[in-house]
């Protein structure tokens, strides 16, 4: 079945609306941070260092909470969404979006091609398409940060550990894990130093911080550091149980992914067989495929074949990937 010029021309009008609102919402933020830039640097005066004055002293927890409070709750939604999705893709979301839409082009064209129903079916499926490969991809790129993030994350909290046991404090430690590790660490926990820093509170530091990571194990951790400020207590014993546990759940992870690597390795090899044997047979005698490709009946069979097959490894793919 070919593709109709109409199902065509609507799908990539969509895909243009979708860049072009990207593109508006980015040059938005773009002027928004400035518009914090410019007003962070009047109210600290950088250009002329103002007297010891305490009472002069400005509110930068204000600063930060001023944007939050004039904006609606799907405003705020949508904030924290962008900031997710920023520190998932550690700041490639320009790549992402990219990726997206290519995969969004070939998924639209196959089914385009497979499915035989009317123009209203066929444009529903269009206009799904790009949410659900985003949705998908967004899962991809965040269980990627995750694995990332958690393979350091037990080593930044022994160097914790050890600052505390030697007097340094936590938000101190903080910092220095956020010089000393790579990415995806890097840049969280030098963002959190930086805002202790500037003198933020650290509930609303490790509170805007959970928000952005979104694990549980972090979220523990912020926990811990909270419930010692506020009550005291033993810091250095429950992180290093939570060190612990972050390990044992990875291990166990290698341990499943060893079991399976087995049915994983032999669903590729059984996923390759088909296009390698139509392949050696079109070389060989092309008159014996043909039916294949040129018939209503061969086309249902291929097209069914390959949507059997993708099912097939997705759901491969989503037992083999077990979360840690």
């Amino acid at each position: 079945m070919s593709v109709h010029p109409f199902d065509l021309l609507i799908f990539l009008f969509f895909c243009a609306f979708g860049w072009a609102l990207l593109q508006l919402w980015e040059r938005h933020y773009q002027n928004e941070r400035q518009q914090i830039r410019e007003h962070l640097t009047a109210m600290l005066d950088l250009a002329q260092p103002a007297d010891d004055d305490s009472e002069g002293k400005p509110d930068l927890q204000a600063v930060f909470q001023h944007q939050q409070m004039e904006h609606g709750r799907v405003r705020q939604w949508f904030d924290a969404w962008r900031k997710r999705l920023l520190t998932v893709t550690q700041g490639r979301e320009r790549l992402y979006f990219i990726v997206s839409a290519l995969l969004s082009v070939l998924v639209a064209g196959f089914l385009l091609w497979a499915w035989p129903g009317g123009h209203v079916v066929r444009i529903l499926l269009l206009l799904a398409t790009p949410p659900v490969v985003l949705t998908l991809g967004y899962r991809i790129v965040a269980m990627r940060f995750r694995k990332r993030f958690l393979a350091q994350f037990p080593n930044a909290l022994d160097l914790i550990i050890r600052a505390v046991r030697a007097g340094v404090p936590a938000s101190h430690a903080i910092a220095v894990a956020g010089q000393e590790f790579a990415e995806p660490l890097r840049t969280q926990f030098s963002t959190m130093g930086d805002g202790l820093q500037l003198g933020i509170d650290l509930g609303d530091v490790l509170k805007d911080a959970d928000r952005r990571i979104d694990l549980p194990e972090f979220s523990f951790f912020c926990v811990c550091l909270l419930l010692q400020r506020e009550t005291g207590g033993p810091l250095t014993e429950t992180l290093e149980n939570l060190a612990q546990i972050i390990r044992s759940r990875s291990e166990m992870a290698l341990k499943a992914r060893a079991l399976t690597a087995e049915v994983r390795a032999a669903s590729k090899v059984m996923a390759l067989i088909p296009p390698f044997v139509a392949g050696v047979l079109w070389m060989l005698n092309p008159d014996y495929i043909a039916p294949l490709f040129n018939t209503p009946a061969g086309l249902t069979v291929l097209k069914l074949a390959i949507g059997l097959v993708a099912i097939g490894l997705g759901l491969i793919w989503q037992m083999s990937n077990m979360r840690s």
